[in-house]
């Protein structure tokens, strides 16, 4: 089973390159280089924290840090103007 991060539509792909998966300190976080106000590009990223595996799929329960990448493996990002997916086997 392959399990899909759902999240809202985003925006961020537009401004931000380099988009890519990270881990530290035992979390997996999404990371880029995004353009700021004056047009420099900046270290960012977002921890995908509160995502779990439950059988099979990737949920997001809103709880401590994720705990997914204990049990997942083949994380992917599908990045495109109109969004960023992010899958990995379950």
């Amino acid at each position: 089973c392959a399990g899909l991060a759902h999240a809202g539509p985003s925006s961020f792909q537009r401004s931000c390159s380099d988009i890519r998966i990270e881990f530290a300190n035992d979390e997996v976080a999404i990371a880029a280089s995004c353009r700021d106000k004056a047009g420099r590009n900046q270290p960012a990223a977002f921890f995908l924290s509160g995502y779990h595996n439950i059988d099979g799929r990737l949920v997001f329960d809103g709880r401590g840090k994720g705990s997914f990448h204990r049990s997942c493996q083949n994380d992917k990002l599908d990045v495109s103007p109109q969004r960023v997916l992010f899958s990995s086997d379950c």
